[in-house]
């Protein structure tokens, strides 16, 4: 596997397709939350159950919608960048349109590779933690949960860093074969064997557009600070968040959709080299 000609190429189609910044953006900066205390103006009695807000309903319907939107456009960009890297790879035409029609073409079966995927996460991180929560908790003593649990954590941490690779590589057999994401994780067993180093290669290499887009986003939030600043002076707090926010979001939209095209470019072409040449 050459990796710089990896690089050279995810970057020319980063550059020359920047339509895919789209898909890059809600797959790699997509995220969503929130929730608050509870307020409390009750009378102090004690043992009663305070009433919410009638306000927080709608605002919590509202971000459990939003939460749902940004799930199904972070599994759609996921599978569309894949097959869109793959296409404008050979010369195959390939628009927003046809981006979208395939993810959700593909959405159940990366959804499924991504919901396996955090069931054995939660599961190795739960027996890495247990017998150290046991210990701390006095059901156990220190001097067995926490050697137990550091155990559990030299082998848990190098299970992960595989479960990554097998992650990576069924994602791009479920979306470029259409495989089930059970299949598509045998599968995905099979290709990692005898490819450890060309793996750990692929994850350094795509986790360095996390490096340079958190420098490109300290750039960008110079003039956001700036100008922030510049209004808060005049105008107060509120306003200069709100005037740095407005100039620091349109800055951060295409730094992250360009980190999250270029690291599902690098894993795609890698992927596609390296079955080649088997």
């Amino acid at each position: 596997m050459d990796i710089l000609s990896i690089v050279k190429q995810a970057w020319k189609l980063l550059w020359t397709n920047k339509y895919l910044w789209v898909f890059g953006f809600f797959m790699a900066g997509v995220g969503g939350g929130a929730g608050g205390p509870p307020s409390k103006h009750g009378t102090g009695t004690g043992g009663g159950h305070e009433a919410l807000p009638i306000w927080l309903w709608p605002v919590l319907a509202v971000a459990a919608l939003l939460a749902i939107a940004a799930l199904v456009m972070h599994v759609v960009s996921e599978a569309a960048l894949i097959e869109g890297i793959r296409e404008r790879k050979d010369e195959q035409a390939f628009s927003l349109r046809e981006g979208f029609r395939f993810g959700l073409r593909h959405f159940w079966r990366v959804l499924g590779v991504k919901a396996l995927a955090a069931l054995v996460v939660v599961l190795v991180g739960a027996a890495i933690v247990a017998p150290i929560l046991v210990a701390v908790t006095g059901h156990a003593p220190l001097w067995i949960g926490i050697p137990v649990g550091v155990l559990f954590a030299l082998v848990g941490v190098p299970a992960l860093l595989t479960g990554y690779f097998l992650y990576e590589y069924a994602l791009r057999i479920a979306v470029l074969d259409g495989a089930p994401a059970t299949d598509a994780y045998r599968a995905a067993i099979a290709f990692l064997h005898g490819r450890i180093v060309n793996s750990i290669v692929l994850a350094v290499t795509s986790s360095l557009s996390s490096l340079v887009a958190g420098l490109a986003g300290l750039v960008a939030a110079v003039p956001a600070a700036v100008v922030g600043l510049a209004v808060y002076a005049a105008a107060g707090l509120v306003p200069g968040i709100v005037a740095g926010a407005v100039v620091l979001v349109p800055l951060m939209i295409p730094i992250f959709g360009a980190q999250g095209t270029f690291r599902s470019a690098v894993w795609t072409l890698g992927f596609l080299s390296t079955r080649k040449a088997a």
